[in-house]
């Protein structure tokens, strides 16, 4: 599902326009004291806005967009990092979904602690070679090879995927 922020309403953008925000640091700030927390659901750090009895939680990451270019994110942001938390300017960029979902760090659901693009899967008949390395774009999985160590299946994934990103910019 495409992701669009909701861009704030006028009222709400006033009172954004009175905060103090620091692009370089991705932070924000009001009267010298940093606004906002951490989302505990997404990990996304937020700032509330209140206008009268109306509040909204907006990420603090399209505030950061917006001071820097003057317009409310039209696409998704993406954090390059994948720190949902680091909302330097230069951490920020538009994402399809499916780039974002590129951008993650992986493994976190293995019980080996696989990184990204890695599974363990030993066969019957050689068991040595139980490290699959395995790269998707364009919604196609595409088998890289089967390795004994998974530091080989890390890097050559790594490679793969660095050399298809090449491609396709």
């Amino acid at each position: 599902m495409y992701h669009r922020p909701k861009e704030p309403t006028p009222d709400m953008m006033a009172k954004i326009r009175q905060m103090d925000v620091d692009i370089e640091s991705g932070r924000i700030f009001k009267k010298g004291r940093e606004l906002g927390s951490i989302d505990p659901g997404s990990g996304y750090h937020k700032t509330t806005v209140s206008v009268g009895k109306v509040s909204r939680n907006i990420k603090r990451a399209n505030i950061i967009w917006w001071k820097k270019y003057g317009v409310w994110p039209i696409e998704m942001l993406d954090h390059k990092n994948t720190v949902r938390t680091d909302d330097r300017i230069d951490n920020l960029r538009y994402a399809s979904n499916s780039l974002n979902g590129q951008n993650t760090l992986g493994g976190r659901k293995s019980k080996y602690g696989c990184p990204k693009g890695v599974t363990y899967n030993p066969t019957k008949t050689n068991k040595r070679t139980v490290w699959v390395a395995t790269l998707v774009r364009g919604g196609q999985k595409r088998h890289i090879g089967r390795f004994e160590t998974m530091e080989e299946a890390a890097a050559a994934y790594e490679a793969a995927r660095k050399a298809y990103d090449e491609q396709a910019t």
